[in-house]
């Protein structure tokens, strides 16, 4: 998992803990409140075919949270329904 933290006048690039799924999310919902990084929803191909060869997108509705860049992803709720893709902003964070 990749993160850009945007500060004036330059990006710092970070590596955070891998989320809890051996395939991973794409399109995920990602966004910062509270000081925590929030991850939100997502698809992949948990039986690990490609669509390519027939496999089966899923959606997820889950919320996970990151307190600090050396900890663990937490499960924190869930979603009124699987999604992803969509477009989050982080206004007036401090780091």
């Amino acid at each position: 998992f990749l993160s850009a933290l945007y500060a004036q006048p330059h990006v710092t690039f970070r590596n955070f803990p891998s989320v809890p799924d051996e395939n991973g999310f794409a399109g995920s919902v990602v966004g910062v409140s509270g000081g925590k990084i929030l991850m939100a929803g997502g698809s992949n191909f948990p039986d690990g075919t490609r669509p390519w060869n027939g496999g089966v997108k899923t959606w997820y509705d889950h919320v996970m949270a990151l307190k600090k860049p050396s900890g663990r992803w937490r499960a924190i709720g869930r979603l009124p329904y699987p999604l992803g893709y969509a477009v989050s902003a982080t206004w007036q964070v401090d780091f």
